[in-house]
């Protein structure tokens, strides 16, 4: 019995001093190891730092793109699909609601209803004439009523309202033609 304690105890203390020698061997390798690594680790840091720029560059137009692409079919999505599908829906709606008959013919006429909603709308006329005559006429009667307003602020002369007659006087030919009738009678 007591030769198998020494024995386990003589076990432990060789593995250990082997395990030792194997730290030993091991840092030293991990120390060449590392110094050789060292410069194949920056470069390719470097490198790893100039594709990530590189990336950065290429990424970046194709980002601002997709996100403007985003951003229309965005648009699109709520201008143009979601008021078409809401139209299409009441269309549908409306057809089924107020059609008469079978299930065939319901859905013949809510199909014809929802092909009639889904083509374009017609495009209101501008009336164009409509508005440039309004346009006219008003402008007209504003310049109308601005002359009228500024005729009438004008002072007003009456050529009767002066005694332009008081200044002239009777010249005496007169009394004399008065005389000549009373010699002849």
């Amino acid at each position: 019995m007591f030769c198998c304690r020494s024995k386990k105890k003589k076990a432990k203390k060789k593995a250990a001093a082997q395990a030792q020698d194997f730290m030993a061997h091991a840092g030293a390798a991990a120390s060449q190891a590392a110094e050789k690594i060292r410069p194949v680790a920056a470069q390719l840091a470097t490198q790893a730092q100039e594709l990530a720029h590189q990336g950065k560059e290429w990424v970046a137009p194709k980002a601002a793109q997709a996100a403007q692409l985003a951003s229309e079919a965005k648009e699109k999505a709520v201008t143009d699909y979601i008021p078409k599908a809401k139209r299409v829906a009441r269309a549908a709606v409306d057809a089924a609601r107020t059609t008469e008959g079978d299930l065939k013919t319901r859905a013949q006429a809510v199909q014809a209803s929802a092909a009639a909603a889904l083509a374009e709308p017609k495009p209101k006329k501008k009336r164009r004439f409509l508005k440039v005559t309004g346009t006219l006429a008003i402008i007209g009667g504003a310049v109308g009523a601005a002359a009228l307003l500024w005729k009438r602020s004008q002072p007003v002369e009456d050529p009767w309202a002066e005694s332009y007659w008081e200044d002239v006087e009777v010249p005496a030919e007169d009394s004399q033609q008065a005389d000549f009738g009373k010699h002849k009678a």
